[in-house]
């Protein structure tokens, strides 16, 4: 089912309001989890890791309301893969006052990210420092036409094969993944006056909430989409959380990191078993352990202990969603396909735009969703 279908039983039809959701095209990335050389788990099957960039927007009359950034990585292993969803950002404009909740839209959302499956990944090409050795002419041809003027590809003899045109986005071209064996969400919620949408905090109806709210808010959307098949976590760096999880059943207090492979061999360091997400407050506590050598004799109650007295947890109140699911029978590479897929220089050229936009003037924002619909 597409996303559209699944939003049409919560948006008003006919009355203006439009979906964008694209993804990037699945690309190689080194692994979020460090993978230690002289430990353990050095012995163990070290992944592909694949990152897949989710973007969806919510229009009304070419207005953007809403916005969600997710990024998924694919940990491919040769007899399972295991899914790492890590929300980036949420956030709104301000713009207009809804005839729903922000949340009733963000849950269906993201419970869409987390379960989409379509993915087609190419194969990993073997990185080589020689040259192809006598590379035939069709080959050299098909270079050099890449330096030639428009015209030379209508030129009858030196056009791409028919058969070369076709059948590129057949099945067979892509990796045929292992299945699902577990699902990581990772949410990280701190108050911020803008999150995707510059200025957006001067419009009278963007709706300010504290460290508090926005973690109720954020446990409210996640534990409506995950069933008691989910082992549910939460963590308030130098507070009690039981405070946050009284209203919900089947949530405990902790986290869901652990290393790659999940070896548990001694003490189990903050370094092998903490994501490095981008833009991540704990990445760069993670990243400062390295630069001040610590990282090395740095557990993960240590990590935690130390955690709130960074700048950037001092002040309002933050929290650490983890949520872990085995998925037994989900299977990679099935699910809906009319999904619009981009580059990641496209990707990073929208957000970089999106971010350019001063959301306090309608007119450019609408000039904005113009251009892109036409692009």
């Amino acid at each position: 089912m597409s996303l559209d279908s699944i939003l049409t039983e919560i948006i008003p039809s006919n009355d203006g309001f439009e979906n964008i959701y694209f993804q990037t095209n699945p690309t190689y990335v080194n692994s979020p989890i460090h993978i230690p050389r002289s430990t353990t788990s050095s012995t163990l099957e070290k992944p592909d890791t694949v990152k897949i960039r989710h973007f969806y927007a919510l229009l009304h009359n070419d207005l953007i309301i809403l916005g969600l950034e997710v990024f998924v990585y694919l940990q491919i292993y040769n007899d399972h893969t295991d899914k790492l969803i890590y929300v980036s950002k949420c956030d709104t404009t301000g713009l207009e006052k809804l005839p729903f909740k922000i949340g009733q839209i963000i849950a269906p959302v993201l419970n869409y990210m987390i379960h989409y499956n379509n993915y087609k990944i190419k194969p990993r090409k073997e990185k080589s420092n020689e040259p192809p050795s006598n590379p035939s002419t069709y080959f050299r041809i098909k270079n050099l036409s890449s330096k030639l003027p428009e015209i030379y590809p209508t030129l009858k003899y030196y056009s791409t094969p028919v058969e070369d045109k076709q059948g590129n986005d057949d099945d067979s071209n892509y990796r045929k993944l292992p299945p699902l064996q577990k699902s990581k969400l990772y949410i990280f919620t701190r108050p911020a006056r803008e999150y995707l949408f510059p200025n957006s905090s001067a419009n009278e109806l963007k709706h300010m909430i504290s460290g508090a709210q926005l973690l109720n808010w954020w446990l409210g959307v996640v534990d409506k989409i995950t069933n008691d098949n989910w082992e549910k976590k939460i963590l308030v760096p130098g507070l009690d959380a039981r405070t946050f999880t009284k209203k919900y059943q089947n949530w405990s207090i902790g986290h869901i990191f652990e290393p790659i492979g999940g070896y548990t061999t001694g003490t189990v360091k903050a370094i092998d078993a903490i994501p490095l997400f981008p833009d991540d407050p704990k990445g760069r506590f993670l990243e400062q352990l390295v630069v001040d050598n610590r990282a090395g004799k740095m557990s993960i109650d240590r990590f935690f202990t130390e955690l709130p007295y960074r700048q950037e947890f001092m002040g309002d109140l933050v929290g650490i969603i983890g949520c872990s699911y085995n998925n037994t029978t989900e299977v990679v590479n099935d699910g809906d396909q009319n999904v619009k897929l981009i580059s990641i220089r496209d990707y990073k050229e929208f957000v970089n735009n999106l971010k350019s936009i001063d959301f306090t003037q309608i007119d450019d924002i609408k000039k904005f969703i113009v251009n892109y619909k036409n692009s």
